[in-house]
């Protein structure tokens, strides 16, 4: 499998796009999340928008959600008047699919799109396949209903956090994974704020990746302030975890 980053931020910056990746093997592709700076990253990584089938949106929030309308429209637009387009399968909770839909018709209420948009209503414990991809996706903590994910690809594996608190359920589902992609919001400093808005510091980041055995850690939804001070960051964690540790930037390809 092969994951490229369009964002690791907590928010848009001038130079920082809000959390958001592409997993593809040889079959097929899931991108991870519409945030703003979606389109930017999806250009800088010299990928077309057409070429992605299907979406997990992990909650309603807009730094996860916010360009999912505009993503559609370009993709209808991006090949316009080729009626062959593939379909588009849209996954999350009922929650984030009818904001999804809601934001689609209303802001694009003229157009005919070229291909089919199918939202897929998932429940906390979903199983789903696109073509060679395997996702299954979990509940995370966070302070509206959110997904974390687990995606798999021949003996490979994937496991993505989504927007939590610390929580031993994810080791069940972490254990073992090639990737742990995880919400590192804040160092331990940060604790209060991380426990308000229920993300995770990067000192239990670090036990969670130690205990589930995780072969490589990618820190992401960092926020601002922690940019330029990333050693730091990567020091606390290491107190817990001393496997490979990365920060994804804005076009970062990862090959497992």
């Amino acid at each position: 499998m092969e994951i490229t980053f369009f964002g690791s931020s907590s928010r848009e910056l001038e130079n920082r796009h809000s959390v958001s990746f592409l997993v593809e093997d040889t079959y097929s592709n899931l991108l991870i999340d519409c945030g703003p700076g979606l389109m930017s990253g999806i250009f800088k990584a010299n990928k077309k928008v057409n070429d992605i089938n299907n979406i997990l949106l992990t909650h309603v929030h807009g730094d996860h959600i916010s360009s999912f309308a505009y993503f559609v429209w370009y993709r209808n637009i991006e090949n316009f008047g080729n009626m062959s387009q593939n379909d588009l399968f849209v996954y999350g909770k009922k929650d984030v699919l009818d904001l999804a839909k809601y934001n689609v018709e209303h802001m694009y209420p003229e157009i005919k799109w070229t291909f089919e948009i199918h939202y897929c209503e998932l429940d906390d414990k979903s199983i789903f396949e696109c073509d060679t991809l395997k996702v299954e996706v979990f509940n995370s903590i966070h302070t509206v209903p959110c997904l974390g994910c687990v995606i798999e690809s021949a003996d490979k594996k994937i496991v993505y956090s989504g927007d939590t608190l610390p929580n031993d359920f994810l080791l069940e589902y972490a254990k073992d994974a090639d990737l742990l992609i995880h919400d590192t919001m804040l160092m331990k400093r940060d604790f209060s704020l991380a426990k308000k808005t229920m993300h995770t510091i990067s000192e239990d980041v670090g036990k969670i990746a130690n205990k589930a055995g995780a072969k490589v850690l990618a820190l992401v939804h960092i926020e601002p302030q922690i940019f330029g001070k990333e050693n730091e960051m990567i020091l606390e964690i290491r107190k817990k975890y001393n496997g490979i540790i990365m920060i994804p930037t804005e076009g970062t390809v990862y090959s497992i």
